[in-house]
């Protein structure tokens, strides 16, 4: 028996390469996902949670309303147009905020200034394309309303 050469099975080494390769690609993933920057939505998100109540409140008057800001976005001007119904529009006074919720250094705010119309234009000229959110926090009145809406930037 010694002249006949025993075979070895190649199983032991197929595991082996099998759980270090799985090891390799979970340390690699950590790796990547431990050097990706994460931003949250508002850098004082903690605290605006504990306030999300004046908010659900907000929301559920506008929803009243049985009327919220019209919303479009124009890929030709690059602009947002904001539209507000007529009788919002003379006493309306808040502000816009619009946000990329992949990049908080993208995001920038604007005073609510209605035209005679009702419309406002938010030049997007200087802006990246993509996901953008809207949130619009206007009072009419002694009313405080609230509106938040998505919308792509082409």
């Amino acid at each position: 028996m010694n002249d006949q050469k025993k075979k070895k099975s190649p199983w032991p080494l197929g595991i082996t390469i099998v759980y270090g390769s799985f090891v390799l690609f979970l340390l690699a993933w950590l790796l990547y996902a431990t050097s990706r920057k994460v931003d949250l939505v508002t850098p004082d998100y903690y605290a605006q949670q504990i306030k999300y109540q004046e908010y659900i409140d907000k929301m559920e008057r506008t929803k009243a309303l049985g009327r919220t800001p019209g919303l479009q976005y124009e890929k030709k001007n690059k602009q947002l147009k904001l539209t507000f119904s007529k009788e919002d529009t003379s006493l309306a006074q808040g502000i816009i905020t619009l946000f990329r919720p992949s990049n908080a250094a993208l995001d920038f705010q604007e005073d609510l200034r209605l035209d005679e119309n009702g419309v406002q234009l938010v030049s997007f000229s200087r802006r990246e394309k993509g996901l953008w959110r809207l949130k619009v926090d206007w009072q009419h009145g002694e009313n405080l309303f609230y509106h938040e809406e998505a919308f792509v930037v082409h």
